[in-house]
Formats: C-alpha cells, structure tokens, sequence
C-alpha cells in the first residue's frame, strides 16, 4: 500500500516576517487568554490580605496592615492542607510515613510567610528569566506566581559560589531577588546568606573571579580594538551607575514598606528558606503549594468551584467551547 503524507499547508521557510509576527501574536493572546480563564475560573483574582492583614480607614481609603496573628492562622490552613495531600500521595502507616517531617513544615511555612509579605508589596523586578513576573496586588495570583518561583536552576553548592562566595552575583534568582532587597532595605543585607566556610574558600573564590572577570574584559577589549585601560574604567563607571539606580530604587522601596511589621520573623523566615529549599527545589513543592490555594478558595467560596450547581454550569460551558473547537477543526480537515 502507498505511503500517504499529508503535505505541509505552510512552512516557515515560506512565511514571511508579517505573517510570523501574526502566528506568534496568536499564540500569546491564546496563552493570555488560557491564564485569565485558569485564573478567573479558580478564584485566583481574590484578595487574601483579608485573612493575613488588618483593614483600616485612612484619608485615602482603605490600607491594609499585615497582622501576624491573623497570618499564622491563614499559614496554619495552608499547612494543613498541604499535609493532607502528602497522605493522599502517600497513604501509609503512621510510623512509616516520613515525607510531611518537622523540615517539610518549617519550608512550607516559612515560604507562605515570606510569599505573603512580598505578595502585598510592588517590588519592580529586573525583567529577567531568573526572576518571576511582577507582583504586588495581594491577590491568590500572586501567591500562586510565588509558589511558581520555588524551582531555580541551581544545585545548592552552585548557588553558594555564584551568589554566597567570591564577587557575589548581586541579582539573586526567584524569590531570593524579593527578599535580598527587602532585607537590604531593612539595613540586613545578605542576612539569610550563608558565609563561606573558611577564609581560604572565600579567598580562592575571590581569586577566580577577579581572573575571570579580567580576562573577560581583555577579550572584549581585543576583539574590539579597544584600549584596555579605557575599558575598565566604562566597565567601573557601569558599576557605578548601577549602585547609584539601585540606591534609588532601595529609597523608593523604603518609602513603601514604611514601618515594616515583624521584621524579625521576616529574617527568621528569610534564612529558613535558604537553609532548606534545596531539599524541596523541585516542582512537587509548586504543586502542593499551588493545589493548597485552589483548594481553600475551593472552601471558602472564592472559586467558581465553591458551588456545586454554578461549578457544574461552568464545567458544561469549558466542555461545549472545546466540543465547538475540536468540531471546527475536524470540519477544517475534511476540507481539505
């Protein structure tokens, strides 16, 4: 029997740059469309500062204070839940079951605290990939794009000597970048970093750096043809005016946290998370966070889910707007 092939209606070798432009704008608007409904659908849109913060009339309205009684409760719910779906991916006896232990806790607790407190600020991100998208309107989005921020590409010893030891990288990944400037502000930079080891560890990392940050200049200068000297002194004149926009950027963000409550839990917390998400920097630990936070707007009436006759309503109306899709596509096909 012939082989059929079903030839290719438009490749990109013969789509022109208006035409990509218009393929990728559809994919974003679909992707955009996907999220809002995702988010919409779960609840997500809903404010959880009333469960974490105390509401109080100001000249310019309503102001939201973090209230850490109120928060621990909140937490303890989250905690809770997260247990339960441990038990039902690991239904074993009592005496087996070691998966939800005292540092299992400790991570999740200190990561909803931290997640909390940086969900209610607008902290401005450097728009990089190692960061998460912005934050700051106290929502369920927000601790859900927070939970999503759990897995960064490092080992922990590589995160020790990129960002802990030798010429620091300054620009900490995910939610390290939210906390490292807070603490900063706060006048505890790097507190919940952790020191090198011994001064012969700091001084051989120190050592490698300043090498390879010379030989790197020298390379640029010699591909470029430009004077070595005049090189470092832009590459100098860079690093000051970076300090110089993130002075300015320290002072605006001092301004918002203004009287920032429980600072001290927030170090405690700060450094807990350091000490303990590379045992959980892994998509399991977004998972259950995220799964947690659907599940309480589930509870408490804040999701399309909550009631039964308007979830069945919504799950028929998803269903008939993916039978229209796959209908249409079918007819596309027979078309042709």
């Amino acid at each position: 029997m012939e082989e059929f092939r079903k030839s290719i209606i438009r490749s990109s070798s013969r789509t022109d740059d208006k035409e990509q432009n218009n393929d990728c704008r559809k994919i974003d608007v679909a992707k955009q469309l996907f999220e809002e409904l995702q988010y919409v659908y779960y609840g997500y849109d809903a404010s959880y500062l009333p469960y974490t913060h105390d509401a109080i009339e100001t000249a310019n309205g309503i102001e939201f204070k973090f209230n850490p009684e109120a928060a621990e409760i909140f937490i303890n719910e989250l905690i809770n839940t997260i247990d339960e779906l441990y038990w039902r991916n690991y239904p074993l006896p009592d005496e087996l079951f070691d998966k939800f232990n005292d540092d299992t806790k400790k991570f999740y607790r200190s990561f909803l605290y931290l997640a909390i407190r940086i969900a209610a600020i607008n902290i401005p991100s450097i728009n990089s990939q190692e960061q998460h998208t912005e934050v700051g309107s106290g929502t369920f989005k927000d601790l859900s794009t927070l939970a999503h921020s759990i897995v960064i590409p490092y080992s922990e010893s590589s995160f020790h000597r990129r960002f802990e030891i030798g010429i620091q990288d300054t620009e900490l990944p995910q939610l390290f970048y939210d906390i490292g400037k807070i603490c900063r502000v706060l006048g505890k930079e790097n507190i919940f970093l952790h020191s090198y080891e011994s001064d012969e560890e700091q001084t051989k990392a120190f050592k490698e750096d300043t090498k390879k940050e010379n030989d790197h200049i020298k390379m640029i200068a010699d591909e470029n043809g430009i004077d070595l000297k005049q090189l470092k002194a832009s590459t100098q004149y860079l690093r000051e005016t970076n300090a110089f926009y993130r002075k300015q950027g320290d002072d605006e963000l001092r301004k918002i946290l203004g009287d920032f409550e429980d600072k001290e839990a927030f170090f405690t917390h700060a450094s807990t998370y350091r000490d303990l998400l590379f045992n959980y920097n892994n998509f399991d630990s977004e998972k259950y966070i995220d799964t947690a936070l659907k599940l309480f707007l589930l509870r408490n009436n804040l999701s399309a889910l909550s009631a039964d006759d308007f979830c069945r309503e919504s799950h028929n109306q998803i269903a008939e707007v993916i039978n229209n899709i796959r209908n249409h596509k079918y007819d596309n096909n027979i078309n042709e």
